[in-house]
């Protein structure tokens, strides 16, 4: 990881705005669910800054730096699927969607950072065509094991 890739971030992603109010730093911090192998303990992990932006313009909080994403997701490790509370909540979105936007057999519903695929394995249960698009290939894998067809990539332009 090159630590000189991440970057501050001088005006809003959403308004362009330049007025940022920084209101909250915790400092650096290694990379969110980054965890370590056994042989990786005695190296040194890669810290990144984390802190919180306001944007008094269009109300947008937002990180203050941005780390790339390849760091943050190649290799993520959270499943949702290991959460009740998750499954529970997928469920019932899956549900609401399906009302609301009368999605109907055969019907193509596509999650991009589908994750494990857990959210479409609800919406599957209604016999809907499901893709997933995730960069983390260890959980691309997870998804493909479970029915859900999964693209193992970013969402870019160029794949759009």
């Amino acid at each position: 990881m090159n630590k000189s890739e991440q970057y501050r971030i001088k005006a809003c992603r959403i308004c362009r705005q330049n007025n940022l109010v920084e209101f909250l730093s915790l400092g650096s911090m290694p990379i969110p669910n980054g965890f370590l192998k056994k042989e990786e303990l005695s190296k040194e992990e890669q810290h990144y800054p984390l802190g919180a932006y306001f944007c008094p313009n269009c109300t947008l909080v937002q990180l203050t730096h941005v780390i790339p994403a390849e760091i943050m997701f190649k290799n993520y490790l959270y499943i949702p699927s290991t959460s009740q509370t998750m499954l529970q909540h997928f469920e019932t979105l899956a549900e609401e969607a399906v009302e609301k936007f009368e999605i109907k057999p055969n019907d193509l519903v596509i999650d991009i950072g589908s994750n494990d695929g857990t959210l479409l394995k609800f919406f599957k249960a209604f016999e809907a065509q499901t893709l997933g698009i995730d960069p983390a290939s260890n959980l691309a894998t997870v998804a493909r094991l479970q029915g859900i067809d999964t693209i193992d990539a970013f969402f870019t332009k160029q794949l759009a």
